[in-house]
């Protein structure tokens, strides 16, 4: 199998833009990092942004050390001219 770790390299969460409020399955917001979803593709944080009609949010890449996490704008809202 080789040097392949079995553990992932980091979550994809979904993080409100102004309030820095993590998503939960539910649709609810947390400021609790341990109670975030953690979604397994970028295709299922388009989705889930679709179905709740999410707006000014990011795409957060949390790794174990944080001096590597990274966020992406996402779910623009519609007709700000971008």
């Amino acid at each position: 199998m080789g040097l392949v770790s079995e553990r992932k390299a980091f979550r994809r969460l979904v993080r409100n833009k102004t309030t820095h409020h993590y998503l939960k399955d539910d649709g609810q917001w947390t400021d609790k990092l341990e109670e975030a979803t953690d979604f397994p593709d970028l295709q299922s944080v388009v989705q889930l942004c679709g179905k709740y009609e999410l707006k000014d949010v990011e795409l957060v890449m949390k790794f174990d050390d944080e001096i590597y996490d990274i966020a992406v704008d996402i779910c623009h809202p519609m007709g700000n001219g971008r």
